[in-house]
């Protein structure tokens, strides 16, 4: 994580978040000119896109979701 090389080309850059607080993540090891590719935010908390992906993305029903998250098979906060 020390080395110049990677430093210089901000292979390592620091991504803050609110929960977990300020890490250093890789990005993609390559450069293009027109598609850079680059960390624009931080990851998401746990379950945190849960409706979006299986709804919105999905088409699951709204309720089905409901239904998974009262039943605990998905959840926006880890058990035990």
């Amino acid at each position: 994580m020390a080395d110049p090389h990677l430093r210089a080309r901000a292979f390592l850059p620091a991504v803050e978040h609110a929960a977990a607080g300020t890490h250093v993540y890789p990005v993609v090891p390559w450069k293009m000119d027109r598609t850079p590719g680059a960390i624009r935010r931080p990851p998401p908390d746990f379950g945190e896109h849960n409706r979006w992906t299986l709804a919105e993305l999905l088409g699951m029903d709204v309720s089905v979701v409901s239904v998974l998250e009262a039943q605990g098979v998905i959840a926006s906060v880890p058990t035990g």
